[in-house]
């Protein structure tokens, strides 16, 4: 996976669904697509509890690792 040398920051394979991934602040990350509009993000609310939202409101549940929560709201983007 291609990476920008940020460690605040991920990108994917670049695509029409592609998130990039930013992290303003500590325990929050913030997805943006493409066209560089909000998609969602992950709030970290404990050690191993990660909660993702997407931009809309809609809450895509609770997550172990940083991954898995980033993971369901790629999944929620391309649906």
């Amino acid at each position: 996976m291609p990476t920008t040398g940020f460690p605040t920051e991920r990108a994917r394979p670049v695509d029409a669904t592609a998130l990039v991934w930013r992290c303003p602040q500590p325990d929050l990350w913030v997805a943006v697509d493409a066209h560089g509009r909000p998609a969602g993000i992950v709030s970290q609310r404990r050690r191993s509890l990660f909660v993702t939202t997407a931009v809309t409101g809609h809450a895509l549940g609770q997550h172990e690792t940083l991954a898995a929560a980033q993971t369901a709201l790629e999944r929620h983007a391309v649906a």
